[in-house]
């Protein structure tokens, strides 16, 4: 999941970090909140990191403080999330113990420059994207230290196995070797031009190639050479006739699965906070029809057996009106649904409340 913060950053001392004393327990659902003051609180509410169980039940805050916090992730070995903290560092946190140390931090009164970060396969280390030029950096866990640096990466999907990624260098595609080393090694440049690509299989990488004016978007798969496997229009099954040409901004793997993906169509204007209608799309027909309609993000547990989303936000009015001024405020809760045929997630986080985002692992 993506955060967006502005920054030089340094290399510091591995630090503490302001936590409560709570580890993630059971709550296999760690989300990203804001939960909103009274109205006549002279408090100021903050994003911070909170889990909880899928039942909506045993909800603990991790994080706290006078500042806020962005959610970047579980590991994949499930022990740790990575996440950033008053836009001036990069945590790790261990869930069993709810102990965090910043791995990462920019000089004082300097944002953050992480545009996204990635696990890498082991969990030992993570992959840092910035929002200029700078390379890529791969960055220990245990020690803060740069282990290796990416030039040209504006974007990189790892594969199911965890030994290769799709690279995205701004003027093309590459897949890459992730070595144990932590050393990143390009394995061949790809003749394909996609975006919001994603590996779907351990074989099979799959993009959208955007159509022009009116034209439909276009579902793309190819393999590691680079050669296209099929390219489908995208062929939207709607109740309101939908445009052709759809805005896709993103496309998910589904777990285990080889013949579908979800793919994020943009309804917002919103850079910053989209809103999505997600839609079930076949790779063998290019056949797409909406699964949820209005959401934020959709995140998967790791065997496709329930996933998390969130809401679109909405404006509420907040306390009573002032001298004919009504306050109001962005909420969006927190839903979980049972597979990829459940179109209906239930919520379990709601009221005051903006939920930014959510992993499970």
């Amino acid at each position: 999941m993506k955060l967006r913060v502005c920054f030089v950053a340094f290399l510091a001392s591995l630090s503490t970090v302001s936590i409560l004393p709570a580890a993630v327990a059971g709550g296999d659902i760690v989300y990203c909140a804001r939960y909103y003051a009274s109205p006549t609180s002279k408090e100021t509410s903050h994003f911070h990191l909170y889990s909880i169980d899928p039942s909506g039940r045993g909800r603990k805050q991790l994080t706290a403080g006078a500042y806020d916090d962005g959610l970047l992730g579980w590991s994949p070995d499930g022990k740790s999330i990575l996440y950033t903290s008053d836009n001036r560092r990069l945590c790790v946190m261990e869930a069993s113990t709810g102990k965090a140390r910043v791995i990462l931090s920019s000089a004082k009164g300097v944002d953050l420059d992480v545009w996204n970060a990635f696990w890498w396969p082991d969990s030992k280390a993570v992959i840092i994207l910035g929002s200029g030029a700078d390379p890529a950096r791969v960055i220990s866990v245990s020690t803060g230290k740069v282990l290796s640096t990416v030039k040209d990466v504006q974007w990189l999907s790892i594969s199911p196995d965890g030994d290769r990624a799709y690279v995205n260098n701004g003027a093309g595609g590459e897949v890459v070797s992730l070595d144990q080393g932590y050393k990143v090694s390009v394995i061949r440049p790809l003749p394909v031009a996609v975006n919001a690509a994603t590996w779907a299989t351990d074989e099979a990488i799959v993009g959208v190639a955007e159509g022009e004016g009116d034209a439909s978007d276009s579902l793309v798969g190819f393999n590691e050479n680079g050669t296209k496997l099929w390219v489908r229009g995208v062929a939207p099954k709607h109740s309101s006739n939908v445009d052709l040409g759809t805005p896709f901004r993103n496309v998910t793997a589904i777990p285990g699965d080889r013949r579908n993906v979800v793919l994020g169509e943009d309804i917002s204007d919103s850079t910053i906070r989209p809103n999505y209608n997600f839609w079930h799309a076949n790779v063998d027909t290019g056949n797409a029809t909406v699964w949820l309609s209005e959401k934020r993000y959709v995140v998967f547990k790791p065997n496709a057996s329930d996933y998390v989303t969130s809401q679109a936000q909405v404006l509420v009015n907040f306390g009573k009106p002032n001298g004919g001024h009504q306050r109001q405020v962005y909420v969006c809760g927190l839903q979980v649904g049972k597979g990829v045929d459940d179109a209906k997630p239930r919520t379990i986080v709601d009221g005051m409340v903006f939920v930014e985002g959510a992993d499970w692992r």
